[in-house]
């Protein structure tokens, strides 16, 4: 009876309620808060959430989340304090173990993963590489090891709990309206474009919630993808949230003027259309379809016939704003006076890529290190808590930093995240990682831990925990 009770009361917090996403999204501000007291505060919050990742995974999952949220928050809600520092790579340490070790008391197979065991391997071949290089080894391994406990504990720890009687989509669905809430409260509060003065931009970037307008495009995407799973193949009676939830973030998105967040809910809607409909009834379950797919089809093509009535009725203007989106013309407000056009905006991209392909020639075998660059200003600044590289194209930075090497063990671990989404039947999985993949064609954030990276990787654990909820069980197969 007493263990019932126990597991009523888990169950009843975990509801998809109303009062529960409340509940949880008091619970992050109140302790994101404690940061505006500086580092005795950011101590503080620290060591709550240490505690709270020792507990269980899920407390350890969740733990994770508000220490991503606290770090790439707008800096007027979340003063960053020196405990960010060491806190978060601490936390990272605290999480792997609880994860082990819960692992090893339920018998779950860790290396018979193939997806994690191709995780361990392409990191173990990053540090053999990095060892053989000799550049900025130390911090190289340190990025490695960041990486690697942060990428594992977030997937083995959503492959573990989606086992369990857990359900965690409450918790990340207030994550979302945490977002959304947040970002309109700071359009009156006057602190929605303050990342310009932060960085010394000129002219005015929308970045809301978060530190940079560049955090906030990739991640309303992945947010967006996740959304649509909940209210399209979800029996949650609070789906319809989803829907003004979409309209905020697809707002935050525009706003942002973000080319790279497009390029990441395009690959994401269109893998997840696409897996709906050739996802068919098998092992006994069938995808959940709160819509038929024709009723879908109709949606899309009455959606882009309305588009194109719409743009003959004003003028072309609709085209007109997309165009400017697309290629960040004469956008002033963001890029000063005179405006950026496509031109130039190819050819930064371009001296990027260049730049990328001239280091892999030099060592096309080994690469130069993980995490590294050949940039005077980083070989200047890089230090054991802090080393960022700025890389637009995660491709080409795979091969400058791993070389042909890495490069072919890190397809072989792309190739089995995939396999393991598919024969898992996980489609919000699946939508969620092609929008993060979309996203570092862009900017290149997959493997960073000590930013934003960690973050998008926790949606994917939470897309991976929806998985189960998007099928019905037909008892045979």
């Amino acid at each position: 009876m007493r263990g019932g009770a126990i597991g009523s009361k888990k169950q009843a917090r975990s509801h998809f309620t109303y009062t529960n996403i409340a509940k949880n999204c008091a619970l992050v501000l109140g302790l994101m808060a404690l940061n505006q007291a500086g580092t005795p505060g950011g101590i503080f919050f620290y060591f709550i959430l240490f505690v709270w990742a020792c507990t269980s995974t899920e407390g350890a999952l969740k733990a994770l989340c508000v220490s991503y949220f606290a770090l790439i928050a707008n800096h007027a809600i979340v003063p960053k304090n020196f405990a960010f520092g060491p806190g978060r790579l601490i936390l990272l340490f605290i999480m792997f173990g609880r994860v082990l070790y819960d692992a090893q008391l339920t018998g779950y197979p860790l290396l018979r993963r193939a997806h994690t065991t191709a995780l361990f391997v392409f990191s173990a071949v990053c540090i053999g590489l990095a060892a053989i290089n000799q550049y900025f080894f130390v911090i190289s391994t340190l990025k490695v090891v960041s990486f690697t406990l942060g990428a594992a504990s977030c997937l083995i720890a959503a492959d573990m709990l989606r086992r369990s009687a857990s359900d965690l989509t409450c918790w990340f669905y207030s994550i979302i309206v945490l977002t959304a809430c947040l970002g309109l409260a700071t359009i009156p509060l006057g602190i929605s474009e303050n990342m310009t003065a932060l960085n010394q931009y000129q002219g005015s970037l929308f970045n809301g919630p978060f530190w940079h307008s560049q955090t906030l495009g990739p991640v309303s995407a992945m947010m967006l993808i996740y959304l649509a799973c909940v209210y399209l193949f979800t029996p949650y009676r609070s789906r319809w949230l989803s829907l003004p939830l979409t309209v905020v973030l697809l707002f935050f998105l525009y706003r942002t003027g973000s080319r790279t967040a497009l390029v990441a809910m395009l690959p994401g809607a269109g893998v997840l259309l696409v897996a709906g409909f050739l996802m068919h009834s098998r092992r006994g379950q069938k995808l959940r379809m709160n819509l038929s797919r024709s009723s879908l089809v109709g949606l899309m093509v009455g959606s882009i016939v309305l588009a194109v009535f719409a743009d003959v009725f004003t003028g072309g203007s609709l085209s007109s704003k997309a165009l400017s989106f697309a290629i960040k013309y004469d956008r002033s407000t963001a890029y000063g006076e005179s405006g950026l056009s496509s031109e130039e905006l190819m050819s930064t991209r371009q001296a990027q890529i260049d730049s990328m392909i001239h280091t892999f020639k030099q060592t096309p075998i080994t690469g130069i290190s993980f995490g590294t660059s050949l940039d005077p200003i980083f070989a200047a600044n890089a230090t054991y808590l802090t080393a960022p590289t700025e890389k637009g194209f995660l491709p080409l930075a795979v091969l400058e930093e791993t070389g042909i090497i890495g490069a072919f063990f890190f397809v072989i671990f792309l190739f089995c995240m995939v396999r393991y989404f598919i024969v898992e039947r996980s489609l919000p999985a699946l939508g969620v990682f092609a929008a993060f993949l979309g996203a570092n064609m862009g900017e290149m954030m997959f493997f960073s831990f000590g930013g934003q990276g960690g973050f998008m990787w926790l949606i994917v654990a939470g897309a991976i925990l929806l998985g189960d909820r998007c099928v019905i069980k037909t008892g045979h197969g």
